[in-house]
């Protein structure tokens, strides 16, 4: 749907694309920010953890660049 959005389309566009309601696409663009930032901070949460588990992870990945 992300990319029906990021292309301008209107939700009974993306409804028609997607066979879906219009509705349906409106819950889910409302929807889909919380979504999303949960799973940013679920991703910087393990990236927390695995830098305190190994503090030299980042200078590795650094060095080989």
């Amino acid at each position: 749907m992300l990319r029906y959005l990021v292309r301008g389309e209107s939700n009974s566009r993306i409804a028609e694309e997607l066979y879906v309601s219009p509705g349906t696409v409106k819950t889910h663009v409302k929807n889909g920010p919380r979504k999303l930032t949960r799973r940013l901070i679920a991703h910087e949460a393990v990236a927390g953890v695995e830098q305190l588990r190994n503090p030299a992870m980042d200078l590795r990945k650094l060095s080989r660049g």
